[in-house]
């Protein structure tokens, strides 16, 4: 377990990024995002980020394991663009409620295993696809475990994700390599499970300028309760259907289910 102070890594150096937003949303629950930092290692990515550029990561993790903070931990990193998360599609915008985390790596290589900047790397290992990345050191896995420990301790996560699994439209990012994908899941669960016996509602509002349809069924047929005006206030009771439809329930009282593309989290 790392200790934070001050909402600071106090293990970690410390370098401000140029650019970064207002504190996070209280009320919202917290996330983790990762990303690649797609340069040529973590010093040159941390000279970058603090310049005057309109992207910042909370954290940067090198091969070597090493972490170099950009971001108070109570402010908000310009790091996920437009995004929402891929099963609770009304939390948008999640630069307000989530942290910022990336590998010193080079991104996507090309078929020599030749970075964008021109670096080819022998080390280079194919995806199911064929594509192929730089793998992430154990020393970079064990920093970024223990640090969303830490955070899960201090904050609270609700869940970890990609870069690539939250960007929107989807397609817009590939980070972080697919070779990650198993072990932020085993992360997300980790963090996400001690909520399953007391699931938490979340607050949210319709975001839908025609109104919409409070349904008995959680179906596009069921039958309608109300139909609820753009932005009623309601709590939502995670976690959604396959077909998009969640419990929802309205500040005087109806339950019932509506869609959640229509749903924008408060």
């Amino acid at each position: 377990m790392l200790r934070i102070s001050n909402n600071r890594i106090t293990t970690a150096d410390y370098v401000q990024a140029g650019s970064f937003g207002g504190p996070l949303n209280r009320d919202l629950m917290r996330y983790v995002v990762a990303h690649d930092t797609a340069g040529r290692d973590a010093a040159s990515t941390v000279q970058y980020l603090n310049c005057n550029v309109k992207a910042s990561y909370h954290v940067v993790i090198a091969r070597d394991g090493s972490m170099t903070q950009l971001v108070s931990l109570a402010c908000q990193a310009h790091h996920a663009g437009r995004s929402a998360l891929p099963d609770k599609p009304w939390v948008q915008g999640l630069n307000r409620c989530s942290y910022g985390i990336a590998f010193d790596s080079p991104g996507q290589l090309d078929e020599l295993g030749t970075a964008w900047f021109g670096e080819r790397y022998a080390d280079a290992v194919p995806d199911a696809t064929g594509t192929l990345w730089r793998p992430y050191t154990d020393e970079q896995l064990r920093s970024f475990e223990t640090l969303v420990e830490t955070l899960d301790y201090q904050y609270d996560i609700a869940g970890v994700y990609s870069h690539r699994a939250v960007a929107t439209p989807a397609g817009r990012k590939n980070d972080t390599s697919p070779l990650l994908d198993g072990f932020l899941r085993a992360m997300h669960h980790r963090v996400e499970d001690k909520q399953v016996d007391f699931p938490l509602s979340e607050r949210g509002v319709v975001n839908a300028a025609g109104g919409l349809n409070l349904r008995a069924e959680p179906h596009r047929m069921g039958r309608i309760i109300e139909t609820m005006p753009l932005w009623t206030a309601l709590n939502i009771e995670p976690p959604a259907l396959d077909n998009g439809y969640v419990m929802v329930t309205t500040d005087d009282g109806q339950t019932g289910y509506a869609h959640s593309h229509y749903l924008q989290g408060a």
